[in-house]
């Protein structure tokens, strides 16, 4: 789970989320973890995922997803993970 910092929402509107998506989507195919779900909330994220090759700490944080969600949102979410 990825949360907000202080529950402050993560995505604004719809488009957050497709760039949030489209970030996931990008992440998952350079390190080759399984995507089984997900679920986007306005203040937190769901990822239902399971490792391959990295580790799902590698993915998350390693990986620099957070970072880069974050950048693509225009820095509107700060995540704790």
């Amino acid at each position: 789970m990825l949360r907000g910092i202080n529950k402050q929402n993560v995505f604004e509107e719809d488009a957050d989320r497709q760039r949030f998506l489209e970030t996931l989507g990008y992440y998952k195919a350079i390190s080759g973890y399984r995507l089984y779900g997900y679920c986007l909330m306005n203040n937190h994220i769901h990822l239902l995922i399971g490792e391959t090759g990295a580790s799902i700490s590698q993915v998350i944080k390693d990986g620099e997803l957070v970072m880069q969600a974050s950048q693509l949102l225009g820095n509107k979410a700060n995540f704790l993970s």
